[in-house]
């Protein structure tokens, strides 16, 4: 199933294909799932956890880095999330990107997966004393994680590559320019949640 919906938009992925690759009979799928939706969102659910845990796995440069500089290292360390598990990868882009008549489920259970990591990262860095003490965790979990669901297609663009080089080939997304987007992203996040604003000297000249 993961293979089917990675492969193709939701409306051409086909039951058949998958209890056929699986080598059962399609009422074995109906013995656990409703329908192909039911099914879909088990695999999306599925994908989300195992992507969450091969971040997790992934260590940073240092264990002392702050709140901002961790959030810049993850957006890196997704990328290489996503060369170990292209499958995962390709299913995810297609979830934020396909039009799905049941998108907001899909994008309720993306932010309910890595809402409870990022929340933990933004206590942490209230509690160190780099976060506004007033942020909302919840809000600022939420804009966190839709601001990170959108940065690859973001990326994409920018790069002028297809959805389907990306998924097929996360290497794509490595350079100069992924790396000039990703600080970027991290200035506009500390300096509207960080405790003590202030702004870059580059950009006070160029102002």
């Amino acid at each position: 199933a993961l293979a089917e919906f990675a492969q193709h938009p939701y409306a051409v992925a086909s039951l058949s294909q998958i209890v056929a690759r699986a080598d059962i009979a399609k009422g074995s799928v109906y013995q656990y799932f409703e329908h192909k939706q039911d099914l879909y969102l088990f695999i999306l659910d599925y994908a989300a956890q195992e992507q969450l845990a091969l971040l997790s796995a992934q260590t940073p440069p240092r264990a002392d880095l702050d709140f901002f500089a961790l959030l810049r290292w993850q957006m890196q360390a997704s990328v290489q999330v996503g060369l170990s598990a292209p499958l995962l990868t390709r299913l995810m882009y297609r979830a934020v990107t396909d039009e799905l008549p049941f998108r907001d489920e899909v994008l309720r259970r993306l932010q309910s997966a890595g809402g409870g990591h990022l929340r933990a990262l933004l206590a942490r860095g209230v509690a160190q004393g780099q976060l506004d003490p007033t942020v909302d965790l919840e809000l600022a979990a939420f804009f966190v994680e839709r601001l990170m669901a959108g940065l690859h297609e973001l990326v994409i663009r920018r790069l002028g590559v297809s959805l389907e080089q990306a998924a097929s080939d996360v290497t794509v997304l490595n350079g100069p320019v992924t790396d000039q987007l990703y600080d970027q992203v991290v200035h506009l996040v500390q300096y509207g949640l960080g405790a003590r604003v202030s702004f870059a000297p580059d950009l006070v000249e160029q102002s």
